[in-house]
């Protein structure tokens, strides 16, 4: 009985957009899918091996892509993407113009931070090299992209605790520019300090509303729950266009934050 509760808890979780990383069940495929035809040029931050930004090239072949990482991109990586016209840029997207160290986990290079990671297992935690600009690697900061008016911009962000830093830097240009994307929400906003719920303020008050994913579609979250500061991984899409733009079709699932039914777009 108590396995049968908490086989149905963890449906639950993954039905409302908790506690899934694979791509093929948190929603990420399918809001891309979905979107993205909408857009003019796609920004994957946190590309490491370029599973979003190939799958985006594979729904648009029109759309300008540019992936940053903070780890070197070989030159096979590098040309194999070029082909795809997907251009590659080993920068860290901050919000100033100052060089800056961050911390390579050799045994799980995806994890590479700005800040020392404390959310895994010692055994990959501890052993880090610490990069800074007395050292072999440098990375440049990119603080004012050559923005259009006349272009529709897609971001998406994952950076292991920075997504919030990142969407803050762009304050100066969300009111002027059209943007919309999303962010991975987890453990490692731990490692900053950061809460999601200051990230929901202030992207509300720049009008825009807030989905999280889930494997069915995207969620609208009307209000902010202390329930979704959890760090459980999950992904939040943001944009100030109606929903119906995106998405034809809804239906409602039980809600884990509140007596009425949350609405599912898909």
């Amino acid at each position: 009985m108590i396995f049968k509760k908490t086989k149905k808890f963890r449906e639950a979780l993954i039905e409302n957009g908790y506690l899934v990383s694979n791509r093929n069940k948190n929603g990420e495929f399918l809001l891309l899918k979905k979107v993205i035809n909408k857009f003019d040029i796609f920004f994957d931050i946190g590309f490491y091996k370029g599973e979003i930004s190939n799958y985006v090239r594979k729904v648009s072949k029109d759309i300008s892509i540019f992936g940053f990482d903070l780890n070197s991109f070989d030159k096979k990586t590098f040309l194999k993407n070029k082909k795809k016209n997907i251009i590659l840029k080993n920068y860290c997207v901050l919000e100033n113009n100052k060089k800056t160290r961050y911390f390579f986990y050799p045994k799980r290079p995806e994890l590479s931070s700005i800040a020392k990671r404390k959310d895994y297992n010692p055994y990959i935690s501890e052993n880090f090299l610490s990069r800074n600009k007395s050292g072999k690697k440098i990375i440049s900061i990119i603080s004012d992209l050559k923005l259009s008016k006349k272009k529709e911009y897609f971001i998406k962000i994952d950076t292991d605790g920075y997504e919030y830093k990142i969407i803050f830097s762009l304050k100066k240009y969300l009111p002027k520019y059209s943007f919309a994307g999303y962010f991975e929400y987890g453990s490692g906003w731990k490692n900053y300090n950061l809460k999601l719920k200051e990230l929901f303020y202030f992207l509300k008050k720049n009008k825009y509303n807030i989905y999280r994913l889930c494997k069915s579609g995207v969620i609208e979250i009307r209000f902010f729950s202390e329930l979704d500061e959890n760090y459980y991984q999950s992904h939040f899409f943001f944009t100030k266009k109606d929903i119906n733009f995106f998405f034809n079709k809804f239906k409602f699932i039980d809600s884990l934050s509140s007596d009425t039914k949350e609405k599912i777009y898909y």
